[in-house]
């Protein structure tokens, strides 16, 4: 699809927003807070099976923060909340640690060796 990961991001996070609020507020004449007690039942339902999954994907998270010398408490509430897309971002985020420039230098020079 293509979408950029931060708007992706700003989708889910309205959503969770707006899903919490559905679920556990009630405010009468807010069209959002008046479900019959079936529906709210079901999105609690369906919000915890989300954040269950999550959950462990912030663990996972975690440690691969930490393998990538990445802030782990910060990956791992950006995933507990955003679930696979902060999962995915953190894939794709590269080591800090790691010189690229100075890996790939490193690689030619042993070629030309060679």
């Amino acid at each position: 699809m293509n979408i950029p990961v931060p708007y992706l991001q700003t989708g889910h996070g309205i959503l969770m927003v707006v899903s919490l609020l559905a679920a556990f507020v009630y405010a009468p004449g807010n069209p959002l807070t008046e479900f019959p007690p079936e529906i709210r039942t079901f999105l609690q339902n369906g919000l915890l099976a989300v954040y269950s999954i999550n959950l462990v994907l912030a663990v996972q998270a975690a440690f691969k923060a930490k393998a990538k010398h990445l802030p782990v408490a910060f990956w791992a509430m950006k995933t507990l909340l955003l679930g696979g897309i902060a999962f995915y971002e953190l894939g794709q985020t590269k080591d800090p640690t790691v010189n690229t420039k100075t890996s790939k230098f490193k690689a030619d020079s042993r070629r030309a060796s060679k």
